[in-house]
């Protein structure tokens, strides 16, 4: 049980959660978004565009938009969700058609008719019960989407902060902009309605287990609670198509800006060019495998001895880990062009495709490479999501500390802790990452790739599970933000001016943050 007072910062310098809670929000939706193969998002209710950014880390996310009733919060989403110098150098393989509106959810706007997904994260409890009794008309009834992703805090999960005086008739909320929090149950009911009516499955899941170890998540279930709506008449292989326009669509949002994105625009390349970039990758990539195992065997045997090198047709790769790179994508535009290449007669001598496409043999020699001397590669992130006042208490631009590899073993973050002298680095999703002047221990390069061409110029927290070639096998992951570095240098989005002040950027209240961080919480008697 947390008994320190909410309003008291310096009571809450412990975790709560690790990761924390945003984190671990956000990584989920990521994941469910991605499993479900959706290219096209909504982001309703997107505030400073905490999500949005971290989809721009997936090059599957061909089409983007953010929606916000908040035209200061959406300044914030522009500003966090620019392309930087890095995505300029990496260039990604397709175009990114990414928006920005400034609107209610309780109407429908028919320039966002057909998207694959709605995600509307931590948004609900903030509705005015008219805008509530809305919104499954408007995302399932209106938007149609294939899959919808809510979240909404867990009240169940109260119990567990006594400020909150869970069970009381004058029991506060977590914020002080809540209408309501929903128990597992409303929420539930609340969801099955909805998805009855419009004819959509849902399922239920959540993230949030406090790092106390109090282990009443079985009774009380997690700190957020997530509903993963799908719609029931469309089938597998669907792809979501504008229906047509009728008289009652209408345009009621104000589109306040596109954001254009550098991608990669050469063509005219053989199968013989990616052969040959295959050939020169796949060494790193066999490295990584066979240091794993050897530190891992190392991890219960200090004495074990170096395994034996694989020789060709001993070296099994999942194709994702081929596709990672950024440049074998860059040459194939499309994961299909390097399945049909890896499985035809003229790649016979050099591959052997698995049946279902997922796993490919190396049937020639790969010289052994010795990657344990590359220099590690750091990366800046920040975050810039709002967070009720039990998400977090130590702000992740005070807190620092480092993961360790038993922690999120899932594959969201994974090996990095690095030696040497440190400095503080803030990750921009949240993640305080310590930036080493050394290199990491080989046995901490588990599945790095540096060989690899960068694939994706933000960080990967938001993919869960992924493998450590996902997180770290793309080299460098950089800064799409001002921590802990100069702060980027706002640049008309919209044309010639942004449609918005850029006030709205540089000087909105409640923004003093360095890195355009979380705004300070208002908090209301005995809430922060």
């Amino acid at each position: 049980m947390l008994t320190a007072d909410p309003s008291d910062p310096e009571a809450h310098s412990g975790r709560l959660f690790n990761p924390p809670l945003w984190i671990q929000r956000r990584a989920l939706v990521s994941q469910i978004l991605k499993a479900n193969d959706s290219h096209s998002v909504l982001d309703l209710g997107c505030g400073e565009g905490s999500l949005l950014e971290i989809l721009l880390n997936e090059a599957g996310f061909t089409t983007l938009a953010g929606v916000d009733i908040d035209p200061a919060v959406l300044g914030m989403a522009a500003h966090n969700c620019l392309p930087t110098a890095y995505d300029k150098q990496y260039l990604r393989e397709l175009p990114v058609d990414f928006n920005l509106y400034q609107g209610s959810v309780a109407e429908v706007d028919e320039r966002l008719m057909g998207f694959d997904a709605i995600a509307s994260i931590e948004v609900v409890e903030h509705l005015d019960p008219a805008v509530l009794a809305a919104f499954p008309k408007v995302t399932l009834g209106g938007y149609k989407p294939r899959t919808m992703v809510v979240t909404t805090p867990n009240a169940d999960f109260n119990v567990n902060f006594t400020d909150l005086k869970h069970g009381t008739a004058d029991k506060p909320m977590r914020h002080w902009d809540h209408r309501f929090e929903w128990t597992r149950a409303e929420f539930q009911k609340w969801a099955c309605a909805a998805a009855a009516e419009y004819n959509y499955s849902v399922r239920f899941t959540g993230v949030g287990i406090l790092t106390s170890g109090l282990g009443n998540e079985g009774v009380v279930g997690q700190c957020t609670q997530v509903a993963i709506f799908e719609r029931l008449d469309i089938s597998p292989n669907h792809i979501a198509a504008a229906p047509p326009k009728t008289p009652q669509h209408t345009t009621p949002y104000k589109h306040l800006g596109k954001i254009e994105f550098p991608y990669f625009t050469e063509t005219g390349f053989t199968s013989a060019d990616v052969l040959r970039e295959l050939k020169e990758r796949i060494p790193s990539l066999v490295w990584n495998d066979w240091h794993s195992r050897w530190a891992d065997a190392r991890a219960v045997d200090k004495k074990a001895l170096e395994p034996a090198w694989p020789v060709a047709g001993e070296i099994t790769l999942p194709v994702d880990e081929l596709w990672n790179i950024l440049r074998i994508r860059q040459l194939c535009k499309r994961r299909d062009r390097l399945v049909e290449l890896l499985g035809e007669p003229e790649t016979a001598a050099l591959f052997a495709l698995s049946e279902n496409g997922k796993q490919v043999e190396i049937l020639f020699a790969v010289p052994k490479e010795d990657l344990s001397a590359k220099p590690s590669r750091d990366r800046n992130q920040d975050s810039s999501e709002e967070e009720d006042g039990y998400d977090e208490y130590d702000e992740d631009y005070i807190a620092n500390w480092e993961f360790q590899e038993s922690n999120f073993k899932d594959g969201v973050r994974r090996n990095s802790v690095l030696s040497d002298t440190h400095e503080t680095n803030h990750n921009r999703n949240g993640v305080t990452i310590q930036k080493g002047s050394g290199t990491r221990a080989p046995s901490e390069e588990k599945n790095l790739g540096w060989c690899d061409t960068p694939g994706s110029p933000r960080n990967s927290w938001g993919h869960t599970p992924m493998s450590p070639t996902t997180l770290w096998g793309q080299a460098p992951l950089s800064p799409r933000t001002s921590w802990g570095g100069t702060p980027l240098t706002f640049q008309p989005l919209f044309g010639e001016a942004p449609s918005y002040s850029t006030k709205s950027l540089s000087e909105t209240p409640g923004s003093p943050k360095p890195g355009w961080g979380k705004p300070p919480r208002v908090p209301s008697p005995g809430l922060s």
